[in-house]
């Protein structure tokens, strides 16, 4: 599945990510780099997907389906990332603009109307301390509320010996 618009970024996660490595793809979209990841990643490799918006997710469970990834390789989990576990309003923009700016944060880069709609929201730490994991990469693209979800990792960072850490800002 390739991604033209970030052929770097691509490139940067094909050699970042090993055979058995865990990811963290925080703010998954549509779940292509977490589909990449996974066959990046295998065998024994897992990953985590973080994504809040329904329709997104949604999408993010056909593309897995479609490459025929389970959730003992990538698991989906349906909720926003944060610095701390609450229930937050999510900015939704409509599908025909900007889908991809759906964030806890009001998007500074569209003039479209958002819905909002309120979603759970998660910490990675706590997220990695239920499931015993600690990732090896971690890609984050959450459209504004970074430093708010990098809060939120603290413990994972610190417990990394290995770590890959890629956040859009």
């Amino acid at each position: 599945m390739p991604h033209e618009p970030e052929p770097a970024l691509v490139e940067f996660l094909k050699h970042a990510i090993r055979p058995g490595d865990i990811v963290l793809d925080v703010g998954a979209f549509v779940g292509i780099y977490a589909v990449l990841a996974a066959r990046w990643s295998a065998p024994g490799g897992r990953v985590i997907a973080f994504e809040p918006t329904p329709s997104s997710a949604a999408l993010a469970r056909a593309h897995l389906a479609f490459n025929s990834l389970g959730p003992d390789r990538v698991r989906l989990v349906e909720a926003a990332v944060s610095d701390r576990a609450t229930r937050a309003t999510l900015h939704q923009y409509d599908a025909s603009a900007m889908p991809y700016v759906n964030s806890l944060v009001s998007a500074v880069d569209t003039d479209a109307p958002a819905v909002t709609r309120e979603v759970d929201v998660v910490t990675i730490d706590a997220v990695c301390r239920e499931l015993g994991i600690v990732p090896s990469v971690i890609r984050m693209d959450v459209q504004g509320a970074e430093m708010h979800a990098l809060d939120g990792a603290r413990a994972t960072i610190r417990a990394a010996s290995k770590l890959s850490l890629v956040v859009e800002m």
